[in-house]
């Protein structure tokens, strides 16, 4: 058996697990929910079988709303405590706090800053 033939069947058998596992967990009987994880994952097979598929570590609905939590902790001078809150660079806080000022459309720590003083 090669190594990505191993992944894939790794992804699968977790796949399958997890499908069950939730289901069950629902309300849903043992019968139903092997019925259900079974099919999704023979569709998903059918489907996308023998195509790369990308999965991001972090969607960006979660990124958004950590960068937005980040840009209202911000103070203008507490990079490196947010950082290590984090556990990203001061460097990253800042392309952080910049990239929320995009969403918001606002930048916060002139007026932050103005306060702390």
């Amino acid at each position: 058996m090669t190594f990505m033939k191993g992944v894939r069947n790794e992804f699968i058998d977790d796949l399958v697990e997890q499908s069950i596992y939730s289901l069950k967990k629902s309300g849903m009987s043992d019968e139903k929910a092997n019925e259900i994880a079974y099919s999704l994952v023979d569709h998903l097979v059918e489907s996308w079988g023998g195509m790369t598929i990308y999965f991001p570590k972090v969607d960006r609905e979660k990124l958004m709303r950590r960068d937005v939590e980040i840009h209202e902790k911000f103070n203008g001078c507490n990079y490196h405590e947010l950082a290590k809150e984090y556990g990203i660079t001061p460097q990253a806080i800042r392309m952080v706090i910049h990239r929320a000022e995009k969403y918001l459309g606002s930048p916060s720590h002139s007026k932050k800053v103005d306060e702390y003083a």
